[in-house]
């Protein structure tokens, strides 16, 4: 997996990058939800997206961006909202987290590597994905932007006047995106159990996991003094802790951070995928190398091959070594000196442009490495098989 794939085109595969809308079964009926698969027949880690309430912000921009860099990225709407069918609850929005890690873990068509599941949030999707991450060992850990922890929020508005007036605001402007919700019942749900909805709740198992925590020293809907540095203070009693804490000038949707941000996320998320033999499928990465040689011997980089896999280039050199005993620079000579053997002997063409043909910049190399191959020039083997008639 490289991280130059989110700002360079790639291989074209067989089985390409593609979209689908998979049908995630909640429990209160269907979850709307949109599925970035990567390229390649191999196993692919999977990161989830959760959104925040009610959810204009969908980070979609991030699920492009880590499908180019090799991951098959889940966006999904929770119970009740945008489309999504049942009452919307915080509390729904937990359990909703189960049932698409339910749809991830069960799936069969896919090609999810279950051993790689990453859960991102955004805003008060960074509890729901904070949930994800502490109630399930499956998930292997995530990222947090910008995280509202909404547990603190209502706890703070118990004792500030000021603070449950924003509450309340901020609530009911997002009523008219759900279904079934009310301001009674959201506000009541959360004075009744407000520490389900703070990270401090989850702290014993978010530190266990690699979390990469970005939040903004400017943001003004989910302040770091109510949101962040509380969490990060009660950190400090894990020595061992696997949270790295960035934090931006921008605003709540990272506007102005938006490349730096994915870039962020892109390398944390990489550096804590592991190309594990579960992640290879053998048989297919095989068939695929050779496809690609076939179909790009002329050009094939080991920097292309990589990315067309999603590996780094020192892993694909060896998986290259392991699997097919040869370099990619002997496969590629092989391809090229059977493309030069029939094009010698069943075309008129001249060495010159047989040469040019297969990508050689000038004859004189191609007849050294040719006469190097198989113990003849150019010349000499078109004259023997015009003989016989039939190349070997």
């Amino acid at each position: 997996m490289d991280i130059h794939t989110l700002y360079q085109d790639t291989l074209y595969s067989e089985k390409e990058a593609s979209l689908y809308s998979p049908i995630i079964t909640g429990r209160q009926g269907r979850l709307l939800g949109t599925l970035y698969t990567a390229g390649g027949k191999h196993l692919h880690p999977v990161v989830v997206l959760a959104h925040g309430f009610p959810g204009h912000e969908k980070s979609l921009d991030l699920a492009q961006a880590l499908r180019r860099a090799g991951f098959h990225v889940l966006f999904f709407s929770y119970s009740g909202s945008w489309g999504s069918p049942g009452t919307y609850s915080f509390q729904n929005s937990l359990d909703d987290t189960s049932s698409v890690l339910n749809f991830i873990l069960s799936d069969q068509t896919f090609g999810f590597d279950k051993n790689q599941i990453f859960f991102i949030g955004h805003s008060l999707g960074c509890v729901s994905a904070a949930y994800a991450i502490a109630a399930h060992p499956e998930v292997k850990g995530g990222a947090f932007i910008m995280p509202c922890d909404l547990g603190k929020i209502c706890m703070h508005s118990h004792v500030n006047k000021e603070a449950r007036s924003d509450l309340l605001k901020n609530l009911e402007e997002g009523l008219p995106f759900l279904s079934g919700a009310t301001l009674e019942t959201l506000i009541d749900e959360l004075d009744r159990s407000p520490e389900l909805f703070s990270f401090l709740t989850y702290i014993d198992k978010l530190a266990s996991k690699p979390l990469l925590w970005i939040s903004s020293k400017t943001d003004p809907i989910a302040p770091e003094q109510t949101s962040t540095i509380p969490f990060m203070t009660e950190l400090k009693k894990y020595p061992d802790s696997k949270v790295c804490w960035k934090r931006f000038s921008t605003d709540h949707y990272f506007s102005n951070k938006r490349v730096q941000i994915t870039l962020d996320i892109t390398n944390f998320l990489l550096d804590n995928i592991e190309h594990s033999k579960a992640t290879i499928n053998y048989a297919s990465f095989k068939e695929e190398l050779a496809e690609l040689i076939k179909q790009q011997y002329k050009t094939l980089t080991l920097k292309e091959v990589a990315s067309y896999f999603h590996l780094s280039t020192s892993h694909t050199s060896s998986l290259i070594k392991q699997q097919t005993g040869q370099t990619l620079s002997g496969l590629l000579l092989d391809e090229k000196m059977l493309h030069a053997q029939t094009l010698l002997v069943d075309t008129s063409l001249s060495i010159t442009q047989i040469a040019a043909y297969l990508g050689y910049k000038n004859d004189s190399y191609f007849m050294m490495v040719f006469k190097k191959y198989f113990g003849c020039t150019p010349s000499q083997y078109r004259l023997q098989k015009s003989s016989s008639g039939r190349p070997e």
